[in-house]
């Protein structure tokens, strides 16, 4: 966010002719990254879910084998 808040800024300014394509520009390579963190966001969340549940029954098997 603050390197597309500097760049937003740079552009409004200068004194160039192309801005709107610039910022045009901006709002789609910001697009892009968000599109890339909720795509690593749900595959990240998905793993530690499996993660946490393989945990939880490795932990349940361990403790049955001990009190038994």
């Amino acid at each position: 966010m603050q390197l597309l808040k500097r760049r937003i800024r740079q552009i409004t300014n200068s004194k160039n002719s192309e801005v709107k394509s610039e910022i045009r520009h901006c709002i789609c390579y910001h697009q892009v990254l968000l599109e890339v963190y909720w795509r690593a966001r749900n595959m990240y969340s998905i793993m530690l879910m499996f993660h946490y549940f393989v945990t939880m029954i490795t932990m349940c098997s361990d403790l049955f084998i001990l009190i038994g």
